[in-house]
């Protein structure tokens, strides 16, 4: 593929991942909905119970995972940028994790509130490519440690545990 297709594409799934998120929300709102009267008509003790606990865990990963995966797919490759590299991190998580398989992803950093310049597209395909590259390399059962910490002027994110050591530094806001 050239890359002026590459581009291409990406444009394309960066113009319909909005599109894709607002009719995945209304699916999930209608799903948990339904759960929660089906839930009201039921005693805290009957069997149904656990499989309606159970399908409101698993949306809430199919929710965080899709949510993942569309913030890759709008990311046009630029260049860096203030943004919330917190939750960046975590909302890429449910997809670093699919793309690790056996090996386990453990993320200490803040849900949101992280300001920094940064290319997110590279950092994603930088992450990206850890994961895959430590699915294919590290035995099952592995753990790669990502961190997320802050000091004066500075932002650092490291990755222990992985094929190659991984230490970034951004500008702080």
């Amino acid at each position: 593929m050239t890359e002026d297709a590459r581009a291409e594409r990406q444009r394309m799934l960066a113009t319909l991942a909005p599109k894709v998120q607002h009719d995945a929300n209304n699916m999930f709102t209608v799903t948990v909905a339904t759960l929660d009267l089906m839930r009201r008509g039921l005693a805290e003790t009957d069997p149904a119970m656990k499989r309606i606990t159970r399908i409101e865990e698993a949306t809430r990963r199919l929710e965080a995972l899709l949510r993942g995966y569309l913030t890759v797919a709008r990311q046009e490759v630029g260049a860096p940028a203030r943004g919330d590299i917190a939750l960046l991190l975590q909302r890429l998580a449910p997809v670093l994790r699919l793309a690790l398989g056996r090996v386990a992803l453990d993320l200490d950093a803040p849900e949101k509130g992280v300001d920094a310049e940064f290319d997110g597209a590279a950092l994603t395909a930088a992450l990206l490519a850890m994961a895959t590259d430590a699915a294919a390399t590290l035995p099952v059962g592995s753990r790669i440690a990502l961190a997320l910490r802050t000091g004066p002027g500075a932002v650092v994110l490291t990755a222990e545990g992985a094929p190659a050591p991984l230490s970034l530094r951004f500008s702080a806001a």
